[in-house]
Protein backbone atom coordinates (compact mmCIF):
# COMPACT_ATOMS: atom_id res chain seq x y z
CA UNK A 1 0.00 0.00 0.00
CA UNK A 2 1.66 3.65 -0.98
CA UNK A 3 1.37 6.31 1.88
CA UNK A 4 -1.62 8.25 0.41
CA UNK A 5 -3.23 4.53 0.40
CA UNK A 6 -2.42 4.23 4.28
CA UNK A 7 -4.73 7.56 4.50
CA UNK A 8 -7.39 6.74 1.78
CA UNK A 9 -7.79 3.80 3.93
CA UNK A 10 -11.77 2.69 2.52
CA UNK A 11 -12.96 -0.42 4.26
CA UNK A 12 -15.97 -0.13 6.23
CA UNK A 13 -16.92 2.83 4.30
CA UNK A 14 -21.00 3.70 2.73
CA UNK A 15 -20.82 1.43 -1.21
CA UNK A 16 -21.28 4.79 -3.12
CA UNK A 17 -18.77 6.69 -0.59
CA UNK A 18 -15.98 3.92 -1.76
CA UNK A 19 -16.58 4.18 -4.85
CA UNK A 20 -15.57 8.08 -5.06
CA UNK A 21 -13.02 7.86 -3.11
CA UNK A 22 -10.69 5.28 -4.93
CA UNK A 23 -11.54 6.76 -8.18
CA UNK A 24 -10.16 9.66 -6.67
CA UNK A 25 -7.35 7.56 -4.55
CA UNK A 26 -5.96 6.60 -8.05
CA UNK A 27 -5.91 10.03 -9.87
CA UNK A 28 -4.01 11.25 -6.36
CA UNK A 29 -1.53 8.50 -6.76
CA UNK A 30 -0.77 9.21 -10.59
CA UNK A 31 -0.34 12.60 -9.94
CA UNK A 32 2.36 11.99 -7.07
CA UNK A 33 3.90 9.19 -8.62
CA UNK A 34 4.90 11.71 -11.74
CA UNK A 35 6.00 14.82 -9.32
CA UNK A 36 8.08 13.28 -6.26
CA UNK A 37 11.64 12.22 -5.86
CA UNK A 38 12.25 9.09 -7.71
CA UNK A 39 12.70 6.23 -5.76
CA UNK A 40 16.57 6.03 -5.63
CA UNK A 41 16.12 9.67 -4.21
CA UNK A 42 13.69 8.41 -1.58
CA UNK A 43 16.60 5.74 -0.77
CA UNK A 44 18.92 8.24 -0.85
CA UNK A 45 16.92 10.11 1.76
CA UNK A 46 16.37 7.43 3.54
CA UNK A 47 19.93 6.32 3.75
CA UNK A 48 21.14 9.60 5.10
CA UNK A 49 18.47 10.08 7.79
CA UNK A 50 19.20 6.52 8.64
CA UNK A 51 22.72 7.75 8.95
CA UNK A 52 22.22 10.65 10.66
CA UNK A 53 19.90 8.56 13.57
CA UNK A 54 22.77 6.13 13.80
CA UNK A 55 25.30 9.16 14.51
CA UNK A 56 23.18 10.70 16.70
CA UNK A 57 22.61 7.74 18.97
CA UNK A 58 26.38 7.18 19.17
CA UNK A 59 26.71 11.32 20.09
CA UNK A 60 24.23 10.07 22.85
CA UNK A 61 25.54 6.82 23.79
CA UNK A 62 29.19 8.40 23.82
CA UNK A 63 28.07 11.40 26.36
CA UNK A 64 26.16 8.92 28.22
CA UNK A 65 29.33 6.50 28.96
CA UNK A 66 31.46 9.97 29.84
CA UNK A 67 29.00 11.42 32.16
CA UNK A 68 27.96 7.67 34.02
CA UNK A 69 30.83 5.59 34.08
CA UNK A 70 33.95 5.98 36.60
CA UNK A 71 36.79 7.11 35.31
CA UNK A 72 38.59 3.79 35.12
CA UNK A 73 35.84 2.46 33.06
CA UNK A 74 34.59 4.86 30.77
CA UNK A 75 37.08 4.34 28.56
CA UNK A 76 36.84 1.34 28.04
CA UNK A 77 33.55 1.15 27.63
CA UNK A 78 33.44 4.14 25.05
CA UNK A 79 36.26 2.22 23.23
CA UNK A 80 34.01 -0.78 22.63
CA UNK A 81 30.78 1.71 22.06
CA UNK A 82 32.28 3.09 18.73
CA UNK A 83 36.03 0.97 17.66
CA UNK A 84 36.65 2.78 14.59
CA UNK A 85 36.95 6.40 17.00
CA UNK A 86 35.12 9.40 16.63
CA UNK A 87 34.96 11.86 13.86
CA UNK A 88 36.26 15.77 14.52
CA UNK A 89 32.52 16.80 13.80
CA UNK A 90 31.40 14.02 16.72
CA UNK A 91 34.22 14.99 18.51
CA UNK A 92 33.12 18.29 18.70
CA UNK A 93 29.59 17.61 19.49
CA UNK A 94 30.27 15.28 22.08
CA UNK A 95 32.44 17.78 23.55
CA UNK A 96 29.76 20.37 23.58
CA UNK A 97 26.92 17.83 25.38
CA UNK A 98 30.21 18.18 28.00
CA UNK A 99 30.05 21.73 28.51
CA UNK A 100 29.39 21.80 31.92
CA UNK A 101 32.33 19.11 32.77
CA UNK A 102 35.14 20.19 31.08
CA UNK A 103 37.67 18.87 32.66
CA UNK A 104 36.14 15.52 31.54
CA UNK A 105 35.48 17.52 28.05
CA UNK A 106 39.39 17.98 28.25
CA UNK A 107 40.11 14.76 28.81
CA UNK A 108 37.83 13.23 25.88
CA UNK A 109 39.57 15.67 23.72
CA UNK A 110 43.00 14.40 24.50
CA UNK A 111 41.80 10.46 24.28
CA UNK A 112 40.02 10.64 21.00
CA UNK A 113 43.42 12.03 19.05
CA UNK A 114 45.34 8.59 20.81
CA UNK A 115 43.32 6.20 19.80
CA UNK A 116 45.08 3.75 17.57
CA UNK A 117 42.19 2.81 15.06
CA UNK A 118 40.84 6.21 15.00
CA UNK A 119 42.15 7.29 11.17
CA UNK A 120 40.82 11.07 12.14
CA UNK A 121 42.59 13.82 13.41
CA UNK A 122 41.31 16.54 14.92
CA UNK A 123 40.56 19.76 13.15
CA UNK A 124 40.22 23.33 13.54
CA UNK A 125 36.28 22.25 14.15
CA UNK A 126 37.35 20.12 17.18
CA UNK A 127 39.87 22.51 18.70
CA UNK A 128 37.88 25.12 18.57
CA UNK A 129 35.16 23.82 20.16
CA UNK A 130 37.53 22.49 23.32
CA UNK A 131 38.77 26.12 23.35
CA UNK A 132 35.28 27.81 23.39
CA UNK A 133 34.06 24.89 26.08
CA UNK A 134 37.56 25.48 28.33
CA UNK A 135 37.25 29.54 27.83
CA UNK A 136 33.66 29.74 29.43
CA UNK A 137 34.81 27.72 32.30
CA UNK A 138 38.05 30.52 32.67
CA UNK A 139 40.46 27.72 32.42
CA UNK A 140 42.82 29.86 30.86
CA UNK A 141 45.99 27.89 30.84
CA UNK A 142 44.55 25.07 28.80
CA UNK A 143 42.80 27.43 26.82
CA UNK A 144 46.18 29.65 25.90
CA UNK A 145 48.45 26.04 25.42
CA UNK A 146 45.36 24.71 22.67
CA UNK A 147 45.76 28.23 21.20
CA UNK A 148 49.66 27.96 20.94
CA UNK A 149 48.82 24.35 19.43
CA UNK A 150 46.31 25.16 17.19
CA UNK A 151 48.27 29.01 16.27
CA UNK A 152 51.32 25.83 15.31
CA UNK A 153 49.22 23.61 13.50
CA UNK A 154 46.86 25.90 11.60
CA UNK A 155 48.37 25.30 8.08
CA UNK A 156 47.82 21.44 8.44
CA UNK A 157 44.45 21.56 10.00
CA UNK A 158 41.49 21.74 8.16
CA UNK A 159 37.89 21.19 8.62
CA UNK A 160 36.23 17.84 7.40
CA UNK A 161 34.05 18.30 4.40
CA UNK A 162 31.87 15.35 5.93
CA UNK A 163 31.19 18.24 8.66
CA UNK A 164 28.87 20.51 8.75
CA UNK A 165 29.26 23.85 6.63
CA UNK A 166 31.72 26.14 7.85
CA UNK A 167 33.58 27.93 5.05
CA UNK A 168 36.09 29.70 6.04
CA UNK A 169 36.08 33.17 4.93
CA UNK A 170 38.70 36.46 4.89
CA UNK A 171 38.74 36.37 8.57
CA UNK A 172 41.61 33.50 8.65
CA UNK A 173 40.72 29.65 9.47
CA UNK A 174 41.28 29.62 13.52
CA UNK A 175 39.97 33.15 13.86
CA UNK A 176 36.74 32.68 11.23
CA UNK A 177 36.42 29.14 13.20
CA UNK A 178 36.50 30.25 16.53
CA UNK A 179 33.75 33.23 15.93
CA UNK A 180 31.47 30.58 13.59
CA UNK A 181 31.33 28.37 17.08
CA UNK A 182 31.06 30.95 19.25
CA UNK A 183 27.40 30.86 19.70
CA UNK A 184 26.78 27.09 19.70
CA UNK A 185 30.17 26.30 22.04
CA UNK A 186 27.58 29.11 24.05
CA UNK A 187 31.23 31.11 24.90
CA UNK A 188 32.38 34.23 26.26
CA UNK A 189 34.37 36.93 25.01
CA UNK A 190 37.41 35.87 27.03
CA UNK A 191 38.22 33.42 24.21
CA UNK A 192 39.26 36.34 22.22
CA UNK A 193 41.47 38.02 24.43
CA UNK A 194 43.55 34.91 24.71
CA UNK A 195 43.95 34.35 20.93
CA UNK A 196 45.06 37.66 20.97
CA UNK A 197 47.48 37.29 23.68
CA UNK A 198 48.65 34.49 21.91
CA UNK A 199 49.63 35.95 19.07
CA UNK A 200 51.55 38.96 21.25
CA UNK A 201 53.58 36.26 22.69
CA UNK A 202 54.58 35.21 19.55
CA UNK A 203 55.25 38.15 18.84
CA UNK A 204 53.00 38.56 16.18
CA UNK A 205 51.38 41.99 16.83
CA UNK A 206 50.32 42.73 13.09
CA UNK A 207 48.39 39.30 13.56
CA UNK A 208 47.01 40.90 16.71
CA UNK A 209 45.73 44.09 15.18
CA UNK A 210 44.45 42.76 12.07
CA UNK A 211 42.26 40.11 14.93
CA UNK A 212 40.47 43.42 17.09
CA UNK A 213 39.81 45.23 13.39
CA UNK A 214 37.54 41.90 12.49
CA UNK A 215 36.11 41.36 15.79
CA UNK A 216 35.50 44.99 16.88
CA UNK A 217 32.97 45.62 13.86
CA UNK A 218 31.09 42.09 14.41
CA UNK A 219 30.49 43.17 17.99
CA UNK A 220 33.21 40.99 19.62
CA UNK A 221 34.84 43.60 21.69
CA UNK A 222 38.30 42.52 23.60
CA UNK A 223 38.81 43.47 27.41
CA UNK A 224 40.44 46.41 27.38
CA UNK A 225 43.22 45.21 29.68
CA UNK A 226 44.30 43.43 26.35
CA UNK A 227 43.85 46.23 24.05
CA UNK A 228 46.16 48.40 26.28
CA UNK A 229 48.22 45.80 25.74
CA UNK A 230 48.11 45.93 22.23
CA UNK A 231 47.82 49.87 21.99
CA UNK A 232 51.15 49.14 23.55
CA UNK A 233 53.18 47.00 21.01
CA UNK A 234 51.65 48.88 18.16
CA UNK A 235 53.30 51.91 19.21
CA UNK A 236 56.68 50.81 20.13
CA UNK A 237 57.16 48.61 17.19
CA UNK A 238 55.80 50.91 14.83
CA UNK A 239 56.27 54.74 16.70
CA UNK A 240 53.10 56.65 18.35
CA UNK A 241 51.49 57.57 15.03
CA UNK A 242 50.83 54.12 14.23
CA UNK A 243 49.88 53.67 18.07
CA UNK A 244 47.67 57.02 17.85
CA UNK A 245 45.91 55.35 13.96
CA UNK A 246 45.07 52.24 16.02
CA UNK A 247 43.34 54.06 19.31
CA UNK A 248 41.44 55.92 16.76
CA UNK A 249 40.20 53.39 14.66
CA UNK A 250 39.16 51.17 17.37
CA UNK A 251 37.99 53.71 20.19
CA UNK A 252 36.37 56.06 17.09
CA UNK A 253 37.48 59.30 16.49
CA UNK A 254 37.49 62.26 19.67
CA UNK A 255 34.06 61.48 21.97
CA UNK A 256 32.61 58.91 19.87
CA UNK A 257 33.07 55.66 21.23
CA UNK A 258 31.92 52.07 19.84
CA UNK A 259 29.78 50.14 22.47
CA UNK A 260 31.61 47.60 24.96
CA UNK A 261 35.04 50.27 23.57
CA UNK A 262 35.77 52.53 26.09
CA UNK A 263 39.45 54.04 26.56
CA UNK A 264 40.35 54.37 30.46
CA UNK A 265 43.15 56.14 31.74
CA UNK A 266 45.67 53.33 30.91
CA UNK A 267 44.82 53.72 27.18
CA UNK A 268 45.46 57.27 27.62
CA UNK A 269 48.45 56.82 29.33
CA UNK A 270 50.02 54.44 27.28
CA UNK A 271 49.62 57.25 23.97
CA UNK A 272 51.53 59.61 26.65
CA UNK A 273 53.90 57.41 26.93
CA UNK A 274 54.72 56.50 23.60
CA UNK A 275 54.63 60.40 22.55
CA UNK A 276 56.99 61.24 25.35
CA UNK A 277 59.79 58.63 24.59
CA UNK A 278 59.68 60.16 20.83
CA UNK A 279 59.98 63.73 22.16
CA UNK A 280 56.44 64.86 20.95
CA UNK A 281 55.32 67.71 24.12
CA UNK A 282 52.59 68.99 22.14
CA UNK A 283 50.99 65.98 20.95
CA UNK A 284 51.29 64.79 24.60
CA UNK A 285 49.65 68.13 25.39
CA UNK A 286 46.56 67.54 22.69
CA UNK A 287 46.18 63.95 24.30
CA UNK A 288 46.40 65.48 27.42
CA UNK A 289 43.11 67.89 27.21
CA UNK A 290 41.11 65.65 25.20
CA UNK A 291 41.39 62.85 27.49
CA UNK A 292 40.17 65.75 30.31
CA UNK A 293 37.37 66.46 27.72
CA UNK A 294 36.26 62.66 27.78
CA UNK A 295 35.92 63.15 31.35
CA UNK A 296 38.99 60.49 31.78
CA UNK A 297 40.62 62.06 34.45
CA UNK A 298 44.43 61.94 34.65
CA UNK A 299 46.09 60.19 37.58
CA UNK A 300 49.64 61.01 38.73
CA UNK A 301 51.57 59.11 36.05
CA UNK A 302 49.63 61.54 33.70
CA UNK A 303 51.40 64.15 35.40
CA UNK A 304 54.55 62.25 35.80
CA UNK A 305 54.75 61.86 31.97
CA UNK A 306 54.35 65.29 31.19
CA UNK A 307 56.32 66.55 34.13
CA UNK A 308 59.15 64.67 32.68
CA UNK A 309 58.97 65.97 29.16
CA UNK A 310 58.59 69.19 29.83
CA UNK A 311 61.80 69.23 32.50
CA UNK A 312 64.07 67.14 29.49
CA UNK A 313 63.12 70.49 27.51
CA UNK A 314 64.44 72.81 30.65
CA UNK A 315 60.77 74.53 30.57
CA UNK A 316 60.51 74.34 34.28
CA UNK A 317 58.02 76.70 34.75
CA UNK A 318 55.80 75.07 32.81
CA UNK A 319 56.43 71.53 34.80
CA UNK A 320 55.90 73.47 37.97
CA UNK A 321 52.56 74.71 36.66
CA UNK A 322 51.46 70.48 36.03
CA UNK A 323 52.91 70.19 39.48
CA UNK A 324 50.14 72.60 41.07
CA UNK A 325 47.29 71.21 38.64
CA UNK A 326 48.52 67.56 40.14
CA UNK A 327 48.37 69.17 43.56
CA UNK A 328 44.74 70.72 42.52
CA UNK A 329 43.15 67.61 41.54
CA UNK A 330 43.65 66.53 45.31
CA UNK A 331 46.37 63.89 43.54
CA UNK A 332 49.70 62.74 45.93
CA UNK A 333 52.92 63.20 44.24
CA UNK A 334 54.69 60.32 44.40
CA UNK A 335 58.45 59.17 44.88
CA UNK A 336 58.54 59.33 40.77
CA UNK A 337 57.12 62.69 40.18
CA UNK A 338 59.53 64.63 42.99
CA UNK A 339 62.40 62.86 41.34
CA UNK A 340 61.27 63.92 38.19
CA UNK A 341 61.35 67.71 39.45
CA UNK A 342 64.56 67.46 41.31
CA UNK A 343 66.05 66.53 38.46
CA UNK A 344 64.94 69.10 36.59
CA UNK A 345 65.94 71.73 38.98
CA UNK A 346 69.82 69.97 39.01
CA UNK A 347 70.02 70.00 35.52
CA UNK A 348 69.76 73.75 35.00
CA UNK A 349 71.72 74.08 38.34
CA UNK A 350 68.75 75.15 40.57
CA UNK A 351 70.66 73.42 43.56
CA UNK A 352 68.15 75.76 45.99
CA UNK A 353 64.35 74.85 44.50
CA UNK A 354 66.13 70.82 44.19
CA UNK A 355 66.95 71.19 47.73
CA UNK A 356 63.84 72.57 48.66
CA UNK A 357 61.50 69.70 47.29
CA UNK A 358 63.89 67.32 48.68
CA UNK A 359 62.82 68.67 52.31
CA UNK A 360 59.32 68.39 51.19
CA UNK A 361 59.18 65.26 50.05
CA UNK A 362 61.06 63.95 53.02
CA UNK A 363 58.49 66.29 55.39
CA UNK A 364 55.53 64.42 53.56
CA UNK A 365 56.83 60.87 54.70
CA UNK A 366 58.20 60.06 50.79
CA UNK A 367 62.12 57.83 51.36
CA UNK A 368 64.67 58.86 48.97
CA UNK A 369 65.69 56.77 46.42
CA UNK A 370 68.96 56.12 44.71
CA UNK A 371 67.90 58.16 42.13
CA UNK A 372 67.29 61.09 44.37
CA UNK A 373 70.74 61.65 45.61
CA UNK A 374 72.44 60.77 42.51
CA UNK A 375 69.87 64.24 40.74
CA UNK A 376 70.93 66.14 43.45
CA UNK A 377 74.89 64.93 43.61
CA UNK A 378 74.78 66.08 40.02
CA UNK A 379 73.31 69.21 41.03
CA UNK A 380 75.83 70.02 43.73
CA UNK A 381 78.89 68.93 40.98
CA UNK A 382 76.50 71.66 38.53
CA UNK A 383 77.27 74.12 41.03
CA UNK A 384 80.52 73.46 42.00
CA UNK A 385 79.71 72.47 45.28
CA UNK A 386 82.45 69.46 46.05
CA UNK A 387 82.07 69.06 50.06
CA UNK A 388 77.87 68.83 49.37
CA UNK A 389 78.16 66.53 46.90
CA UNK A 390 80.79 64.11 48.86
CA UNK A 391 78.38 64.76 51.80
CA UNK A 392 75.46 63.44 49.92
CA UNK A 393 77.53 60.35 48.72
CA UNK A 394 78.39 59.38 52.53
CA UNK A 395 74.10 59.79 53.29
CA UNK A 396 73.63 57.64 50.17
CA UNK A 397 76.31 54.89 51.61
CA UNK A 398 74.46 55.05 54.76
CA UNK A 399 71.08 53.99 52.97
CA UNK A 400 72.54 51.41 51.46
CA UNK A 401 72.61 52.51 47.99
CA UNK A 402 75.35 52.26 45.27
CA UNK A 403 75.94 55.26 42.82
CA UNK A 404 75.91 54.66 39.37
CA UNK A 405 79.02 55.71 37.30
CA UNK A 406 78.33 59.22 36.07
CA UNK A 407 77.91 59.88 40.00
CA UNK A 408 81.47 58.81 40.40
CA UNK A 409 82.55 60.31 37.92
CA UNK A 410 81.40 63.98 38.12
CA UNK A 411 82.75 63.99 41.63
CA UNK A 412 86.15 62.64 40.61
CA UNK A 413 86.39 65.08 37.76
CA UNK A 414 85.16 68.24 39.99
CA UNK A 415 87.75 67.27 42.89
CA UNK A 416 90.08 67.24 40.34
CA UNK A 417 89.22 70.48 38.83
CA UNK A 418 89.18 72.24 42.12
CA UNK A 419 93.21 70.87 42.39
CA UNK A 420 92.20 68.33 45.04
CA UNK A 421 93.54 65.56 43.39
CA UNK A 422 94.46 63.80 46.38
CA UNK A 423 90.73 63.30 47.85
CA UNK A 424 89.90 62.50 44.15
CA UNK A 425 92.57 59.67 44.56
CA UNK A 426 91.03 58.85 48.11
CA UNK A 427 87.63 58.72 46.81
CA UNK A 428 88.44 56.56 43.76
CA UNK A 429 90.86 54.12 45.88
CA UNK A 430 87.47 53.44 48.33
CA UNK A 431 85.22 53.27 45.37
CA UNK A 432 87.14 50.68 43.80
CA UNK A 433 87.22 49.39 47.19
CA UNK A 434 83.49 48.68 47.88
CA UNK A 435 82.41 48.76 44.19
CA UNK A 436 84.86 47.65 42.10
CA UNK A 437 86.05 48.95 38.46
CA UNK A 438 82.82 50.38 36.70
CA UNK A 439 84.55 52.28 33.67
CA UNK A 440 87.56 53.71 32.80
CA UNK A 441 86.27 57.30 32.58
CA UNK A 442 87.57 58.10 36.31
CA UNK A 443 91.59 56.76 35.83
CA UNK A 444 91.66 58.90 32.83
CA UNK A 445 90.05 62.21 34.97
CA UNK A 446 92.58 61.29 37.80
CA UNK A 447 95.34 60.75 35.67
CA UNK A 448 94.53 64.53 33.82
CA UNK A 449 94.63 65.96 37.23
CA UNK A 450 97.52 64.97 38.31
CA UNK A 451 99.82 65.56 35.27
CA UNK A 452 97.79 69.33 35.53
CA UNK A 453 99.31 69.67 38.76
CA UNK A 454 102.61 67.96 38.04
CA UNK A 455 102.24 65.11 39.93
CA UNK A 456 103.71 62.63 37.07
CA UNK A 457 104.53 60.13 39.28
CA UNK A 458 101.61 59.43 41.02
CA UNK A 459 100.01 59.64 37.62
CA UNK A 460 102.45 56.53 36.19
CA UNK A 461 100.89 54.78 39.21
CA UNK A 462 97.57 55.77 39.05
CA UNK A 463 97.94 54.49 35.07
CA UNK A 464 99.47 50.96 35.79
CA UNK A 465 96.37 50.28 38.03
CA UNK A 466 94.31 51.12 34.93
CA UNK A 467 96.26 48.75 32.80
CA UNK A 468 96.25 46.48 35.30
CA UNK A 469 93.15 46.63 35.46
CA UNK A 470 92.37 45.70 32.08
CA UNK A 471 92.24 49.90 30.14
CA UNK A 472 95.37 50.25 28.05
CA UNK A 473 96.66 53.49 27.67
CA UNK A 474 94.72 55.68 24.64
CA UNK A 475 95.07 59.22 22.90
CA UNK A 476 94.37 61.05 26.55
CA UNK A 477 96.50 59.43 28.44
CA UNK A 478 99.41 60.15 26.63
CA UNK A 479 98.39 63.58 26.10
CA UNK A 480 97.99 63.81 29.55
CA UNK A 481 101.62 62.53 30.59
CA UNK A 482 102.69 64.74 27.25
CA UNK A 483 101.20 67.83 28.99
CA UNK A 484 102.72 67.15 32.63
CA UNK A 485 106.17 66.13 31.17
CA UNK A 486 105.99 69.41 29.39
CA UNK A 487 104.96 71.49 32.61
CA UNK A 488 107.88 70.02 34.62
CA UNK A 489 110.22 71.22 32.03
CA UNK A 490 111.65 67.75 30.86
CA UNK A 491 111.00 67.57 26.99
CA UNK A 492 112.82 64.86 26.55
CA UNK A 493 110.25 62.48 28.15
CA UNK A 494 107.93 64.22 26.21
CA UNK A 495 109.17 63.51 23.00
CA UNK A 496 109.90 59.88 24.04
CA UNK A 497 106.33 59.68 24.24
CA UNK A 498 105.48 61.70 21.40
CA UNK A 499 107.48 59.01 18.97
CA UNK A 500 106.16 55.63 21.03
CA UNK A 501 102.57 57.05 20.16
CA UNK A 502 103.41 57.34 16.88
CA UNK A 503 104.84 53.96 16.75
CA UNK A 504 101.62 52.71 18.22
CA UNK A 505 99.75 54.57 15.21
CA UNK A 506 98.22 57.38 17.79
CA UNK A 507 98.47 60.97 16.49
CA UNK A 508 97.64 63.98 18.63
CA UNK A 509 95.22 66.88 17.20
CA UNK A 510 97.33 69.18 17.62
CA UNK A 511 101.22 69.50 17.44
Amino acid sequence: MTILGCFLNIRGLPLKLKTWLGIYQFSIEAHFKSHTFSSSTQKTLLSAEEGGKEENELIFSATTILKEHRSKSRWNYLKASCPQGFNPQQVSQIIINLRNKPHLALAFFYWSAKQKQNSYKHNLLSYCTIIHILARSRLKNHVRSLILKAMVEEQSLSLSPEGPSLSISELGNLLGTLIRTYRSCDSCPLVFDLLIEGHLRAKKVDCAAEIVRLLVPRGLHPSIGILNTLLRLVSQSKGSNEGLSFFKEIFGNETRFRAGSCPNIQTFNTLILALYREGKLERENLLFDEMSKMDCKPNTFSYNVLIAAYCEKRKLEEAVELWDGMLERGLTPDIVAYNTLIGGYCDIGDINHAEAMYREMTINGISPTCLTYEHLIHGHCKSGSADEALLLYKDMCRHHFEPNGSTINEIVGLLCIERRTQDALEFQREIVRKYGVRDRESYDLLINGLCAEGKVEEALAVQAEMVCRGFGPNIQTYRAFIDGYAKLGDANKAEKLRKEMLDIGLVLDDP
